[in-house]
């Protein structure tokens, strides 16, 4: 759950961040930024203070005023009382209103007699309703096998045809994207077999409704995570010669 502000900072017009936590009980807050130097990370601690709802569930905000945007921003929390609770947060930024544009997400996905990734896609995709308002699924089905009384709904589209391979699978999903009757603002390609939280989707969302306009046709690369160790990066970019 670490933020990165170096990027934040460098491609949207987010400023004035704050940490967002609902909490109840007593707790010690950490907030720490963290760089990479000389390929060892350097941690630096921002902020520590203790916290005491006392009215039962209570949102806090922690200021992080006057920090540079470099590095990545990461809150540690250490209960302090029996009976903590920790009910979620956030990062928060101000952004002025003429800085935000609206964003809808086209996703396309490709598959070739997977039936079981391929159903676990669209489940994902609309069975969250907050964080999937403004996603359509492009469902390519290279092997024809896909039942679409089983998938198809106003959240996503199957698309039937020959086997084209992955990049013609991909080709043939922003060619319907384009000519559909949505007029989507990005596309998201992705494989089938990926464990794919839409909630990811709606931080993007966020993300590419702030670009600066320098950067309104930049392309966003995803950073890779083995399902196996979840809290392990395998990739994050990749250069080709």
């Amino acid at each position: 759950n670490g933020f990165s502000i170096m990027k934040w900072g460098k491609y949207t017009y987010a400023d004035q961040y704050s940490v967002l936590l609902n909490v109840k009980g007593g707790i010690r807050v950490g907030v720490y930024q963290s760089h990479l130097c000389d390929f060892a990370i350097v941690k630096e601690t921002l902020i520590e203070k203790e916290v005491f709802t006392h009215k039962g569930r209570e949102q806090i905000e922690i200021a992080l005023g006057g920090i540079d945007s470099s590095g990545i921003i990461t809150v540690k929390i250490q209960a302090l009382t029996d009976n903590v609770y920790f009910y979620g947060g956030a990062f928060q930024a101000e952004i002025e209103e003429k800085n935000i544009s609206e964003v809808s997400i086209a996703i396309v996905c490709c598959t070739y007699k997977r039936e079981k990734y391929a159903y676990r896609i669209v489940k994902n995709v609309t069975g969250d309703h907050k964080n999937s308002s403004n996603i359509k699924l492009f469902l390519v089905d290279n092997g024809n096998t896909i039942k679409k009384d089983l998938v198809e709904s106003f959240k996503v589209k199957l698309i039937k045809g020959k086997n084209n391979g992955g990049s013609g699978g991909f080709a043939r999903g922003m060619i319907e994207i384009l000519q559909s009757e949505n007029k989507f603002t990005h596309c998201v390609l992705i494989d089938d077999d990926i464990t794919l939280d839409v909630r990811i989707l709606a931080r993007l969302c966020s993300l590419l409704s702030i670009l600066k306009k320098e950067y309104k046709n930049y392309f966003i690369g995803g950073a890779m995570f083995r399902a196996e160790f979840p809290s392990i990066q395998m990739e994050a970019g990749t250069h080709w010669n």
